[in-house]
């Protein structure tokens, strides 16, 4: 039947690359098997190594310095005296990779004397030609370079095996990997005894520096202390101790006459405006009303007493101008006299106020000495119990012990990564190799590339094919497939039916004669091109005739043959045109074969005649360029596929 025809575009089909790998499986299997087996050689005779574990746990103090009571704490940040931040696993783990740490793990445990981490051959000889160079540019290795290199090769290999790292639960792990399995655990346990001794050094050393430290401090402290004290006294003996208090009274006093002085100021204002309304002559009692309102001064008690009148305020009677001058000098005298004073105040204000300061200082210096003092004096205790004191803070949680098992080469891995690797070789190989065959192995793809009016199955017509031609009339009339009847309808408007052969598991002959026999059972004057059969063999001679140049041979019982037909000289021809078109009046439809390589020559002449192309493919056979080229020259119009 009739397939989908697909679209074609150039993006990767992986469909496509599938099926190239599904029709090399067999490649892919024997490529897989003999990584396996090589893989499997490997982890059988590799060198087996051994991982010894030791995990220890080191306990430290949360400040690794001072523990201050919670009552002196505020005093001592004053004091500028505190805790130091711990180093936490961390920063034991850096130094444990550090080239310091490596080195004198190396001379305590003599990796010198171990190939495994000592490589190095310092008497080998060089090949001939290095020798040679080094020979004419006179370079000479020195000891001291040796013992670095040797140094720099331990420390490789150190980061190599050895692994130390932090635990989920915060503990410490070194696994050492060995050739030995006695020298793993000898080698794990050793280095931690190694971090043992380091951490229990410098914790002593730490104690030691803490209280030679607080004793220096706390020296310091009490002679600060001695000096504070001494300014303290010294300055009492110089100065009064209650310049605060005798600053406070000051400032009183002065506040005092500050507000005795704006009033007098009042008073001279009001008296200015009296003096003013005495010359006017205007003194009645409106004016005194306005005045009031303007200057509530004029019913002040001191103001009246001053000029001589009745505290009453109905009892208003309008001083003299004389008067008036008189209460204005006496008050301009007061306001001078007032300045004066304030003038006094402030400079013994100033000079109160610095002293005062100077004695507030002084204080502050004292009880900043004294609680220094007070603190170091209880941190000296604390730390001098303390110090006797040695707790287990380095905990064992496991000995490294003799490894039973190797931890490499892991056998399984490496099986899993050889078959891994085994099929990812096998397929780019297989992909490789079908890209570089250019065959179709997928047939959505052939299709997709031929374009043909009809894709058909050719699967149930290759045993039918195949029989000779009295057989092939006999088994036709018996029986159409329905494949064969598409084929005869797709064809039946073409004069010429040209089959060419691409691959297919059938030949273009044996196609050609099928679809001529079916042809012919259709009441159709047919007549064959065959070049690989001869006319004697497959059909009974009737009779001879020449049609333009042309010996065909005549049968009343099927269809005409051509008789010792040759391609070759058939299309190449100068009377070719003359001849095809002469043959195509007198027959309803001709098919012309060819399984050599001018084919497609061959369809380039037949162009102009627009025959009914038929292509016989088959998948890992049928070329992809083969099928481009005939799709270039003239559209495809039945596909047989197997």
């Amino acid at each position: 039947m009739t397939e989908q025809n697909y679209s074609n575009n150039d993006e990767i089909d992986l469909s496509d690359l599938f099926s190239i790998i599904w029709a090399h499986k067999i490649l892919i299997g024997i490529v897989t098997s003999l990584s396996i087996f090589f893989s499997g050689y490997y982890a059988v005779t590799a060198e087996k190594k051994y991982t010894a574990r030791t995990v220890f746990q080191i306990e430290q103090e949360g400040s690794n310095g001072f523990s201050i009571p919670g009552e002196f704490g505020v005093l001592a940040s004053f004091a500028g005296v505190g805790g130091v931040a711990s180093s936490g696993s961390e920063v034991l783990l850096e130094r444990m990779t550090g080239r310091e740490f490596i080195l004198q793990a190396s001379q305590k445990l003599k990796f010198e004397d171990d190939p495994v981490f000592q490589t190095y051959v310092p008497n080998s000889k060089d090949p001939l030609w290095k020798a040679i160079i080094k020979k004419l540019i006179g370079w000479q290795k020195s000891i001291q370079e040796e013992r670095l290199i040797i140094q720099d090769t331990i420390r490789k290999n150190y980061l190599e095996y050895v692994v130390a790292s932090e635990t989920a639960a915060g503990a410490i792990e070194i696994s050492v990997t060995h050739e030995s399995p006695d020298k793993a655990a000898q080698y794990a346990n050793g280095l931690m005894e190694i971090v043992r001794l380091m951490i229990e050094e410098e914790e002593n050393k730490s104690k030691d520096f803490r209280l030679s430290y607080l004793a220096e401090t706390l020296a310091d402290a009490l002679q600060e202390m001695e000096t504070a004290q001494n300014n303290l006294k010294n300055y009492a003996l110089e100065n009064s101790t209650a310049a605060q208090e005798n600053f406070i009274v000051g400032s009183l006093e002065l506040d005092s006459l500050r507000v005795e002085l704006r009033e007098t100021n009042g008073f001279i204002n009001v008296l200015d405006k009296l003096s003013e309304l005495v010359k006017q002559g205007n003194l009645n009692d409106g004016t005194y009303q306005t005045l009031r309102v303007n200057l509530p001064l004029v019913d002040d008690v001191n103001f009246r007493r001053i000029l001589g009148m009745s505290e009453t305020i109905s009892a208003w009677s309008w001083p003299d101008l004389e008067t008036i001058n008189n209460v204005n000098d006496t008050l301009q005298d007061r306001i001078l006299r007032l300045n004066v004073e304030i003038a006094d105040i402030e400079e013994n204000a100033k000079r109160l106020a610095s002293s005062a300061e100077d004695l507030a200082e002084l204080n502050r210096d004292m009880k900043i000495a004294e609680a220094t003092f007070t603190v170091l004096t209880e941190q000296v205790k604390s730390q001098s119990l303390v110090a006797g004191f040695k707790p287990e803070t380095f905990k064992v949680f496991s000995y490294a012990s003799v490894p039973l098992a190797p931890s490499s080469p892991k056998r399984n891995l490496i099986l899993v990564l050889g078959a891994v690797l085994g099929l990812f070789m096998g397929s780019a190989i297989s992909l490789i190799n079908g890209m570089r065959s250019g065959v179709f192995y997928n047939r959505a793809s052939m299709l997709s590339q031929a374009r043909a009016i009809s894709a058909l199955r050719f699967t149930s017509l290759r045993r039918i094919a195949q029989l000779p031609f009295s057989k092939l009339i006999i088994a036709l009339e018996k029986r159409r497939p329905a494949v064969l009847i598409e084929a005869a309808i797709t064809l039946s408007r073409k004069k010429i039916v040209y089959v060419v052969h691409s691959g297919g598991k059938t030949s273009a002959s044996q196609t050609a004669q099928l679809l001529a026999t079916q042809s012919f059972l259709s009441d159709r004057n047919i007549l064959l091109f065959d070049p690989n059969v001869q006319s004697e063999d497959k059909l009974k001679e009737s009779k001879l005739k020449d049609v333009a140049g042309l010996s065909i041979v005549t049968s009343e019982e099927g269809f005409d043959l051509v008789r010792s037909f040759d391609g070759f000289s058939f299309f190449t021809s100068k009377n070719f045109e003359e001849q095809l078109n002469a043959i195509v009046s007198l027959y309803d439809q001709i098919f012309i074969s060819s399984n050599d390589q001018y084919a497609k020559a061959f369809l380039h002449a037949m162009k102009p005649f627009d025959p009914g192309l038929v292509v016989m493919t088959c998948l890992r056979k049928t070329k992809k360029n083969s099928i481009e080229k005939l799709q270039s020259i003239h559209p495809i119009s039945i596909l047989f596929h197997d």
